[in-house]
């Protein structure tokens, strides 16, 4: 084993560099291995393409090798896994919007129609809220955030 894989196997064990250096640092075997094969790219002068899950550790297990090496490294790393579940969320949020504003909206016209007014009105019902924003509130939310990539 050459001495940076032997450098990173060692980071990333148990009782390695990163358990006594984070607290909440538990090792994963994903992680050593993709921070293993990081190493060895490294080692070898080679280029490495490495597809990971959520969860992996993809952070620790690239910059660990790069840093122990001491070499200059590029990283590039895609966020389309990240950027679908973001929209994945913003979609879930407008649909429970949605059905909020659909049922509020249902209750509000049901206590408002005979016979039902009847008993809303002496019972205390009141109108149930929908989700909205106020023009000052939707002109910020329709402003996109700039975003630059220049060095």
């Amino acid at each position: 084993m050459h001495s940076l894989t032997a450098a990173v196997q060692a980071a990333f064990a148990p009782q390695g560099l990163l358990s006594r250096a984070e607290a909440l640092f538990l090792p994963r075997e994903g992680q050593t291995r993709m921070a293993l094969a990081v190493a060895q790219a490294i080692e070898q002068r080679q280029t490495l393409v490495v597809e990971a899950g959520t969860g992996v550790g993809k952070t620790y297990a690239y910059l660990v090798p790069a840093l122990l090496s001491g070499q200059r490294v590029l990283v590039s790393t895609a966020t389309r896994a990240l950027q679908d579940q973001l929209s994945d969320v913003e979609n879930k949020i407008a649909a429970s919007r949605r059905f909020m504003n659909n049922a509020a909206a249902e209750y509000n016209s049901a206590t408002q129609q005979f016979p039902a007014l009847l008993i809303a009105g002496p019972f205390g019902f009141q109108p149930a809220q929908m989700f909205t924003l106020d023009p000052a509130e939707r002109a910020e939310a329709k402003d996109a955030p700039k975003v630059s990539f220049a060095g």
